[in-house]
């Protein structure tokens, strides 16, 4: 139910959202909100601390503390490395601005273990993530079809 007040500031943001300068901070800060916002609630319901967090990560408590604070510009490297931890794998999707509707679709991607020059001798190779090719073909426009 839309109070009173909710009018004037749908008002507000709509205008000031036509400043390019506003639009790109509220739309970094939406972003690393509704990521922080989910790995909370899956932090609770897996029972994990941010210290337990922490240390699956491998790095100290008070960086987990900084990050879930919203005190640190949030990397797209952490973000990865926090779902990681959770056993979960981060997904980026872009959506019209204006409509909500998918304009670019991610091809599935699959590791590949590509034969070192030696200096990878402990894992046999080197790891290398590419597209798969029955995902890729399919998104391709055809004049980008090998």
């Amino acid at each position: 139910m839309k109070t009173n007040e909710e009018a004037p500031m749908k008002g507000w943001l709509s205008e000031k959202m036509e400043d390019p300068e506003f639009r790109r901070h509220f739309e970094r800060e939406g972003a690393a909100e509704e990521y922080l916002t989910q790995v909370e609630q899956l932090m609770e319901r897996m029972m994990i601390s941010r210290s337990k967090l922490a240390a699956m990560m491998g790095c100290k408590p008070s960086n987990i503390t900084k990050v879930m604070r919203r005190s640190n510009n949030l990397k797209l490297s952490t973000m990865v490395d926090i779902a990681n931890a959770l056993k979960q794998r981060l997904r980026v999707v872009l959506e019209d601005a204006e409509g909500g509707v998918l304009i670019a679709r991610t091809p599935s991607w699959r590791p590949v273990l590509i034969p070192g020059d030696g200096r990878e001798a402990a894992a046999g190779g080197a790891l290398k993530v590419v597209p798969d090719e029955a995902t890729t073909a399919s998104t391709q426009p055809d004049c980008l079809a090998a």
